[in-house]
């Protein structure tokens, strides 16, 4: 009777343990494209609790993409603003993707040190030109 109330109350704390990593880490992810005169979108994300996480993952694709491109890997600590729950991050190459007008989704997940995953998608409008992509290539060529 004792071994089988030891053995409840470990799977219990297992499941509360899993349960506590996977649940509302993230309390915000959005992109937005801060001005409209740049070759780059504005990717941010606020968590509640870096603990347990072991780096995330942000990655992209275009509405008409069937798969999704890795972007970064971005340690804790990485590319905060003010707290190390704030997360930034600018996507400067997007410009190169585009053909005009179309959606953009990004993907965060949150790879946690027990390997499991939470993700979250948001998506954003985003414009170019011909001029616009003609122009970021040649600022490529002479960026390091």
């Amino acid at each position: 009777m004792v071994f089988k109330k030891i053995k409840l109350l470990i799977l219990f704390s297992i499941a509360a343990v899993t349960i506590a990593a996977a649940d509302g880490v993230i309390q915000d992810f959005h992109a937005s494209v801060p001005d409209q005169s740049r070759n780059e979108i504005l990717v941010q994300w606020v968590v509640n609790n870096v603990d347990q996480v072991d780096h995330f993952e942000l990655e992209r694709k275009l509405v008409r993409d069937a798969s999704f491109m890795k972007l970064a890997d971005i340690q804790p600590g990485q590319h905060t603003t003010s707290s190390n729950m704030q997360y930034s991050y600018i996507d400067k190459s997007i410009f190169k993707t585009t053909t005009g007008s179309e959606p953009v989704v990004y993907q965060l997940n949150i790879i946690f040190k027990d390997n499991s995953v939470q993700s979250a998608q948001a998506e954003v409008d985003y414009t170019t030109t011909a001029i616009r992509r003609t122009w970021g290539s040649i600022k490529a060529m002479f960026q390091r």
